[in-house]
């Protein structure tokens, strides 16, 4: 986020306090529901450097039953579900901005083939924290929604 912060400035036109304040409430706002959601089981999410590299090798178990969901899945079904919501904004953007669809057509090819691979990740993460993978499509089409 810091790296968009001179373009925001530019944009905005100065700096000023609310600016400030702006973006201390959006860290603030990541930060608790980062908290709000990861905080019941934040340590079985952690791997030892140990478990790691025994671990490095052996094949992903795929389970039946799901767990619950721990905050590794929350992390990534809320994150996704925002995410999704805007590459929706961009794209309806993009079609609003001009007359020709030329522009809409060109950046939502450009979100479909950045979005295949991030959904792909994103199932991969919920079966391996525990989800079966008929319940990890279900959260994944349902942040899909977004």
């Amino acid at each position: 986020v810091v790296h968009v912060l001179p373009e925001a400035v530019e944009f905005y036109g100065s700096y000023d306090w609310k600016f400030g304040v702006c973006f201390i409430a959006g860290v603030f706002a990541s930060a608790c529901l980062e908290m709000t959601f990861a905080h019941h089981d934040h340590g079985q999410d952690i791997l030892t450097a140990e478990e790691s590299k025994a671990d490095s090798g052996a094949p992903i178990t795929i389970v039946e039953e799901s767990k619950p969901l721990n905050g590794t899945a929350m992390n990534i079904i809320w994150g996704d579900a925002v995410h999704n919501f805007s590459d929706g904004i961009l794209i309806a953007l993009a079609f609003g901005a001009c007359d020709d669809s030329a522009l809409g057509v060109a950046v939502t090819v450009a979100i479909v083939a950045h979005e295949l691979p991030q959904e792909l990740t994103d199932f991969m993460i919920l079966v391996r924290s525990g989800q079966s993978p008929c319940r990890a499509l279900m959260y994944n089409l349902l942040s899909a929604l977004a």
